[in-house]
């Protein structure tokens, strides 16, 4: 029960940045005189963020206790997404109070921590590079990729480069540094190779043999299948470069 709470959290946290977007823009709209009516429902929106705001809180608490995160970074969203719950409430009681310019201020401000939560929250589910992976190099990003011969399942020097971008795309959000769910990360050859909480997941030269690829091939709608159902999947060539590497001996 607790659990099922918990997952509210990632259907109930968008209400509140939604909410708070909207109330930004009928502010900034209510400040020009041929809008000035825009900002006429900010008090219902308000009454609409605070609670629901407090609840999504509620429930990435609850959903925190599930294992697999990594501590540090679940720390920062933790705090921020609680920090983001009281200071909606704090922009209600300014706003009920009359101090409008003090309220806007705190606005602003709001926008702003919500930002840096949803960052955090972000960079739990997905990984932290998830945003800059394919982004342009001044950007920071680093578009990774692999020689022509390094794809080829027949090739005698297929290496872990070939298969560290199938892993990165689909597989890093839960089994990487950000979070390891099942005790298992797929970030690097080196934590690949120590396995999980069920043991080693690469057979070297054994595909067929490698839990890794087992879970990777079951039915989309089997309960054990990796990536699982709703998330992003790996495209056959995908999976074929897996088989090859983990056949031709998992090297590095």
């Amino acid at each position: 029960m607790v659990l099922f709470a918990g997952r509210l959290h990632l259907v109930l946290l968008h209400l509140p940045i939604g909410f708070l977007v909207l109330l930004g823009a009928l502010e900034l709209l209510g400040l020009h005189p041929r809008w000035r009516q825009a900002a006429a429902a900010n008090r219902f929106i308000l009454w609409c963020i605070a609670p629901v705001a407090v609840l999504t809180a509620a429930c990435g608490w609850l959903l925190a206790e599930s294992s697999g995160y990594e501590e540090r970074l679940l720390l920062l969203h933790r705090w921020t997404g609680v920090s983001v719950a009281v200071a909606s409430c704090l922009l209600l009681w300014l706003y009920e109070r009359g101090w409008i310019s003090l309220y806007r201020g705190w606005l602003v401000a709001v926008v702003g921590l919500t930002l840096v939560a949803g960052h955090f929250g972000a960079s739990l589910t997905h990984g932290s590079n998830y945003l800059r992976r394919y982004a342009p190099f001044w950007l920071g990003g680093r578009v990774p990729w692999v020689k022509e011969n390094e794809l080829g399942p027949d090739s005698n020097a297929l290496s872990f480069v070939a298969v560290e971008t199938v892993f990165g795309d689909y597989c890093a959000g839960c089994h990487g540094p950000e979070r390891a769910k099942g005790g298992l990360r797929l970030d690097s050859l080196e934590h690949l190779r120590a396995g999980g909480d069920s043991g080693p997941v690469v057979v070297p030269g054994d595909a067929s043999g490698s839990l890794l690829l087992k879970r990777m091939l079951l039915p989309l709608v089997h309960e054990d299948h990796m990536p699982p159902q709703g998330k992003p999947q790996p495209a056959k060539a995908d999976l074929e470069r897996v088989r090859a590497w983990i056949s031709l001996g998992a090297a590095e």
